[in-house]
């Protein structure tokens, strides 16, 4: 998503071809149009409902508003997407398109499903969130809007409990990084200004600067929710209270400056936002981070970078595995194991895993548990780790052995 440009098209005619799909499917907030199936059609109004309560927990915004449900027209073949935009907009785009009218009820989401099933779930996220925001405030402010599409754009559907999923989302990181490189230096009325020009960005600043506009609207949606001084969460609650649907995107953008941002020292947020993002890493910096660590043995510190690798990707069996050895270096055997468990759930290699399982209980004088996770080492992996199993597997055997023989004396 990092390079999609956030298309929201204000027509002013109802002008246009009606999309050419051939199922319709309605829920609680949505009607979808597929030319997939009805079965698609049926199953992406669910997961678009989901998302809908998601948002909602943040924004609170009220439904009973809303005058009709909103609309999803979702073409199979980018063929087909392009075709339906020409005949609208005389355009065609490359991600989704959020169409919106003057008469709010022919508003619409336009996508595609493509050949990526990744490319379409990051797309349905961000779109269908500047979709939602914009049915109850047709004018947010842009950074508003677009931290938002940026900051949920990983989460995903679970069909299983037909709810969202929340999956951090730190592609901008390293961007916003680079263009904080050195602002420490700038006089700091220069910094109060670039926030001020953050806070009433221009559409058409997404055409000559649109990573940095992406980046610092991700930036300053992150900090504001994520930030561990409540003073700043109140500012973002407060931002979200403020839009009024009867303004217009500059009137909106001077309430909440003049609101949410007036009762705070500009030059203060400013060095706690620059600070808050230098803290934050990005799932490699903390593995590596960790890995350093341990390898030093500052054990405390690289369980604090592992955790936090855990919490970004949950499917990662990596931090686990070092969780592991970590409890293992200091004698806790039971929750290394529990870690090496975990790693193996989630794809960790199991040679590797297997023989740390046989040391850890081997250590922790399990040695019919340590016989087993060996075995299963040698048997994962002969050539590799499973002949440092099979040599700590002979020589357990071989003590019981002589053990035996010792009390047959």
């Amino acid at each position: 998503m990092k390079k999609a440009l956030i298309l929201i098209l204000i027509v002013l005619t109802a002008g246009g071809l009606f999309a050419q799909t051939s199922h319709m499917a309605e829920s609680s907030y949505y009607r979808v149009y597929s030319d997939i199936s009805p079965a698609h059609a049926r199953e992406t109004a669910v997961k678009l409902d989901a998302f809908f309560s998601f948002y909602s927990r943040y924004f609170h915004f009220d439904s009973t508003r809303l005058s009709d449900k909103l609309t999803f027209k979702v073409f199979k073949e980018k063929a087909s997407f392009d075709t339906y935009l020409q005949n609208v907009i005389q355009e065609t785009r490359d991600s989704f398109v959020f169409l919106q009218y003057t008469t709010p009820e022919k508003n619409e989401l336009v996508g595609f499903l493509g050949n990526n099933s990744d490319t379409y779930n990051t797309y349905l996220s961000h779109y269908s969130l500047i979709q939602y925001i914009k049915s109850f405030v047709p004018n947010p402010p842009l950074w508003l809007q677009l931290g938002f599409a940026v900051y949920f754009e990983k989460c995903s559907y679970d069909p299983n409990s037909e709810k969202v999923i929340y999956q951090e989302n730190l592609e901008w990181l390293n961007t916003l990084k680079r263009s904080m490189a050195g602002l420490e230096m700038i006089d700091p009325s220069q910094m109060v200004y670039a926030l001020t020009n953050l806070l009433t960005l221009e559409p058409a600043t997404l055409k000559t600067d649109l990573e940095d506009a992406y980046a610092q609207s991700w930036g300053l949606v992150y900090f504001l929710i994520n930030s561990p001084n409540p003073s700043y969460n109140r500012i973002l609650w407060d931002t979200i209270s403020l839009l009024d649907p009867a303004l217009s995107r500059k009137e909106n953008e001077i309430r909440v400056f003049t609101s949410a941002f007036g009762w705070v020292t500009k030059a203060s947020l400013i060095a706690d936002f620059y600070a808050f993002i230098d803290k934050t890493m990005t799932f490699p910096e903390l593995v590596r981070n960790g890995m350093s660590s341990y390898s030093l043995q500052r054990y405390d510190e690289a369980l604090d970078y592992f955790k936090r690798a855990a919490a970004l990707r949950d499917n990662e069996s990596i931090p686990h595995y070092y969780q592991g050895l970590i409890k293992y270096a200091t004698m806790g055997y039971a929750e290394a194991q529990t870690q090496y468990q975990l790693a193996l759930r989630k794809g960790g290699d199991p040679g590797l895993t297997y023989y740390a399982m046989g040391v850890n209980a081997y250590a922790a004088g399990k040695l019919s548990d340590a016989k087993v996770y060996l075995q299963n080492s040698y048997q994962a992996d002969p050539q590799g780790h499973g002949e440092r199993a099979f040599a700590l597997l002979g020589r357990i055997e071989g003590a019981e052995n002589a053990s035996a023989g010792s009390t047959a004396q």
